[in-house]
């Protein structure tokens, strides 16, 4: 091998509400309930590997959000496995496109860890199954403290529910049938960073007492609608909902969408609707979000994969 390419695709996801379960010894073990939908909009990695003297790794992000630690955290595992397989070092390359805003609740860093690992698993010959690869950025994931159950979520797509915490192969996700005419609006106000919340005690517990019942709720009536509903009842008792969500979502509301709530962990607002009235609610959550994103996304039904 002199060089080769390749290239994988991770969709964002958006959690609704979530318990957070910590206490295993096994990071692979570790993650969250709860229930979340998976977006058309996401990560693109390209990966280009060459064999080298000695191991060099490159990570380039359009656009430049900073040092990409989970990323080169999923990266370095993954050199590692195909120096002790094929006993060469190798010089990566890593594009990053980025197609969803970070610290707002879209699961980019598991996104990013996700699209890469996958990209260098065929670009270095390695033959991991994708629950493997999964693995190694939930793992990246669960070291940085950037998040607990996207990568379970992203592996598989659609609308889930996490009835077990844990990385793939680890963790048990179901769905949520839905057709494809619901879309998902979304809009970000500000940043919220994931580990600000998971890394204190009192904000885990008030979180963990809020997402008690709901997935016995949710798997009783499992709907998106009934999703949505419960994810609000989330936001305001788990005292995460900001004053600036709250008012995108009143706003919302009065404008006859009541099938929205605030993005976990992030300040950040989702609305499901269908594709007849996606407009309207885009240009309400408009208004709420003047600078920043906000898209019409659809969902993403496939999950992380090669493209």
């Amino acid at each position: 091998m002199t060089s080769k390419y390749s290239r994988a695709f991770c969709p964002a996801h958006i959690t609704c509400f979530f318990q957070i379960h910590d206490k295993s010894e096994n990071p692979l073990e570790i993650g969250s309930r709860g229930a979340g939908i998976c977006l058309d909009r996401g990560i693109t990695a390209t990966v280009k590997v060459e064999i080298a003297k000695e191991n060099s790794l490159e990570i380039i992000v359009n656009p430049n959000i900073g040092e990409p630690r989970v990323t080169r955290s999923a990266a370095e595992k993954m050199v590692k496995l195909a120096n002790e397989k094929y006993s060469k070092n190798y010089k990566i390359t890593v594009i990053q496109e980025m197609g969803i805003p970070v610290y707002a609740g879209f699961g980019s860093s598991g996104a990013a860890a996700f699209s890469t690992a996958l990209a260098l698993n065929d670009a270095l010959e390695l033959g991991l199954t994708k629950n493997r690869v999964g693995q190694i950025a939930h793992l990246s994931e669960i070291e940085n403290l950037t998040g607990l159950g996207d990568v379970v979520a992203q592996n598989v797509g659609g609308v889930e529910i996490r009835v077990k915490e844990g990385a793939p192969g680890y963790g048990i996700v179901d769905s949520i049938p839905v057709s494809e005419d619901y879309v998902v609006v979304c809009g970000s106000i500000g940043k919220i960073e994931t580990k600000d919340v998971i890394s204190q005690k009192e904000k885990k517990e008030k979180i963990n007492t809020a997402g008690k019942n709901l997935l016995e709720e949710l798997i009783k009536n499992a709907t998106i609608e009934n999703m949505a509903l419960l994810a609000k009842k989330f936001a305001r008792e788990s005292g995460l909902m900001t004053k600036k969500v709250e008012e995108a979502i009143l706003a919302l509301e009065k404008g006859g969408f009541e099938y929205c709530s605030m993005i976990m962990l992030g300040e950040s607002i989702f609305c499901i609707t269908n594709r007849k009235k996606a407009k309207e609610a885009y240009g309400i959550l408009r208004k709420c979000v003047p600078q920043g994103f906000a898209e019409i996304c659809k969902i993403d039904f496939r999950g992380a994969r090669l493209i």
